[in-house]
């Protein structure tokens, strides 16, 4: 069989280190799809790793009867922070068959129309609160905390100070600095094989106990970990499964809505049409139902397209459950295999002109397969419902009240590991046709 290419500059026990950057990893690993659909990197002790970034290639991974998540370097270096939580458990762990059961009722569309009356109001007043403070807003921050309050509000029934969000999203960050890009803990991590607790993870447990332990809060998810029917979960797994919820549930949500701004900013075409569709309910956003937001089905294809050119999760990696190829490279259960959305989703094999941003790909034909930005299989997010309701209600009430105007910003993407503009600005003030309620 041919030699898997690799990149240049490789050197004995380090392997590839050298050439992939520590601080934005998903995109120089995509520098390299020139080396082929296929090509490895390999780094200090980790498992070889094979990068696909053909959509054909990738559709055969996909299946879960051959083939079974595996968690990366980052997630490894974050476990210890909660160790039963369900992105660190693997799929044949008990416990993680157990919390994802407990979990399912709080994903029910009985629980979506709960999240919905919760949130509504919240969307409202965060973004009348950046129309009216000086513009041009900074998008990139504030959709981070509107992201967490909705989580916290809707989902736990914890209504937080701007303090208390702000000492959360804040430790949050100084953690996963900290794990990923520190000099140490990766190095024991990799060549001595410890994975120490990472810092501040004890702050971080502090503040969602204090959300947990809420007077009178009755939220979905609290009422799940909590549910004692069958076997219950105990203290600490129940915290686990929230840090987890807490953290995905807001950090990748907030990404994607200011990725959504950005390209909306850049196209008043597809802004219009979204607003038409929104007007076509006759309700202004808040006053709209659940069901208003499923109905809204052109905004949910703006979504989705962002999602394609800028997935949040860039990557995933699957293992093979017994020996196999891709393409004409051999594959065992050891390697690792990295599939790339960031060229996946842009394979011109799969989509027409592919670096360009239409919406009408998803309103209008099937999506494919290997479209793939809340994972796949039994490892998909469990909140992607939500998250994408969260979304599509976020964008109605800016889109149908407020102007957005861009800013001269150019596109500088930060990975913590997932993905969001840094930096992003945008102009906001308020529609002079619109009535407000």
């Amino acid at each position: 069989m041919p030699t898997v290419p690799h990149p240049p500059w490789r050197i004995p026990l380090i392997g590839d280190a050298l050439s992939l950057s520590a601080k934005t990893p998903a995109q120089s690993i995509t520098g390299y799809a020139r080396l082929g659909d296929v090509f490895e990197v390999r780094v200090l002790r980790y498992p070889r790793m094979l990068i696909v970034n053909s959509a054909a290639l990738a559709e055969p991974i996909l299946d879960d009867a051959a083939w079974t998540k595996v968690n990366g370097p980052a997630f490894r270096r974050l476990a210890p922070l909660a160790p039963t939580g369900l992105l660190f458990t693997g799929t044949e762990d008990e416990l993680w068959r157990r919390a994802h059961e407990r979990l399912q009722p709080a994903f029910s569309r009985s629980a979506m129309r709960e999240y919905h009356a919760s949130m509504n109001p919240v969307i409202a007043d965060h973004v009348r609160r950046w129309a009216a403070g000086p513009q041009p807003v900074p998008i990139t921050e504030l959709t981070q905390d509107l992201a967490y309050d909705i989580i916290t509000r809707a989902g736990f029934g914890a209504a937080l100070t701007r303090e208390q969000r702000d000492e959360f999203v804040h430790t949050m960050f100084a953690l996963i600095r900290t794990t990923n890009r520190g000099k140490v803990i990766p190095f024991l991590d990799a060549v001595l094989g410890m994975n120490p607790t990472p810092p501040h993870a004890g702050a971080l447990r502090r503040h969602v106990e204090m959300i947990l332990d809420t007077p009178g809060a009755d939220a979905p998810i609290p009422r799940a970990l909590t549910d004692t029917d069958g076997v219950a979960l105990t203290r600490d797994q129940i915290i686990d499964q929230a840090i987890v919820l807490l953290i995905a549930g807001h950090e990748t949500t907030a990404g994607t809505v200011a990725f959504a701004l950005y390209e909306l900013s850049r196209h008043p075409e597809v802004v219009e049409r979204a607003r038409r569709e929104i007007a076509e309910t006759g309700k202004h956003p808040s006053e709209l139902a659940y069901e208003d937001i499923v109905g809204l089905r052109y905004l949910r294809a703006v979504i989705d397209e962002t999602l394609r050119l800028h997935p949040v999760a860039p990557a995933f990696i699957r293992s093979a459950l017994g020996p196999t190829t891709i393409g004409a490279h051999r594959v065992t259960p050891d390697d690792w295999v990295y599939l790339n959305l960031l060229a996946i989703h842009r394979d011109p094999a799969v989509w027409r002109n592919p670096d360009r941003f239409d919406p009408d790909r998803f309103a209008t034909a099937a999506t494919p397969r290997t479209y793939k930005p809340f994972g796949t299989g039994a490892r998909a997010c469990i909140g992607r419902g939500l998250a994408l309701h969260e979304v599509v209600l976020t964008l109605a009430h800016v889109l149908g009240d407020y102007d957005l105007a861009a800013t001269g910003y150019r596109l500088d993407i930060e990975e913590f590991p997932t993905l969001k503009p840094r930096g992003l600005t945008l102009g906001l003030t308020a529609r002079r046709s619109v009535s407000r309620p």
